[in-house]
Order: C-alpha cells, then structure tokens, then sequence
C-alpha cells in the first residue's frame, strides 16, 4: 500500500480493514457505506477516507493524550503504540513534522514507539481533523473527548492573548 508516497506493508492494510469491519460490521461499495443492510451515499470522494478517520479517531481515544506542559506555553499531542508502522501512517497522513521515535523499553514490557508534535502548525491540524462535523464522523468518545475539549479550551484561550 502507498500512502504520500510511502509503502506500508500490506498487512497493515488487512489488519486496518478487518479492525473496521469487526468493530461497525460494515464495509464500502464504491462510495456507499453498507451498515446493517441499510445503503448510505458516502460523503468522501475516496471511502477509505471515511474509514481511516474513524480509525485514527478510535486509535486516538484509546491510546492518545493531549496534554499541555507545565509553563502553560507549550500545547503537546501524543501517541504511543507498539506498531510503528501505525504511528508511521499517521505521521504520513497528517504530514507532521516530527519523526516516530522509539521509547525506552520498560522492564516486563514489549517495545513500543511514539510520536509527540507540539508545533502550532501540526497541533491545528488535530483540532482541525476533530472538527469535522460529519455525521459519517464518530470523534472521540469518553474522557479523551473531555481531555481533547478542555486542552483545546486552554489552547484557543492561549491565541486570544
């Protein structure tokens, strides 16, 4: 799979795909989203796209953390994962600026990896990528979603200054 002109292993693909079907038991046809044998017109040009925002969405609610450093100044958006061919992608589709690196391996754990941007210019792209308005948009969900309004809160209190 090539995605801005990098090749992910196409298992990533599989897994990406099956992850989705399994979770929403749905899948595309062109651009029709079928969902319980209901048939709903698409609203992206390319349905994967549609597909790859709910799965970074989820990714995000379930291993992300926004957070800002204790001066109050710097804004920072992480993800840690053991794939790093998955922060890879993000990385890629989000075009952001720093590269996956590799976090010291803790004792009794596997070897995990993680991106963190803190550049304004990448941390309104995460505000942009959750506010999409969609209906076909899940967003976050539960506290991540509380943790992501409350750090966009400080961050737009911060530009008003």
């Amino acid at each position: 799979m090539v995605i801005n002109n990098n090749i992910f292993p196409i298992s990533f693909l599989q897994w990406l795909i099956g992850f989705i079907d399994a979770e929403h038991n749905a899948f595309f046809i062109k651009n029709k989203y079928i969902l319980s044998n209901k048939t709903i017109n698409s609203p992206c040009n390319n349905p994967t796209d549609f597909i790859f925002k709910n799965w970074i969405s989820g990714l995000i609610t379930g291993e992300g953390c926004f957070h800002i450093k204790k001066d109050g100044k710097v804004f920072v958006f992480h993800l840690e994962q053991q794939e790093k061919e998955v922060l890879d992608f993000m990385r890629n589709y989000f075009s952001f600026g720093p590269k996956v690196f590799v976090v010291k391996q803790r004792p009794g754990r596997k070897q995990t990896y993680a991106i963190g941007i803190s550049s304004k210019k990448d941390v309104n792209k995460v505000i942009s990528f959750f506010q999409d308005e969609s209906p076909y948009f899940v967003g976050l969900k539960g506290y991540k979603k509380d943790q992501f309004l409350s750090w966009l809160h400080f961050f737009n209190k911060k530009l008003a200054l």
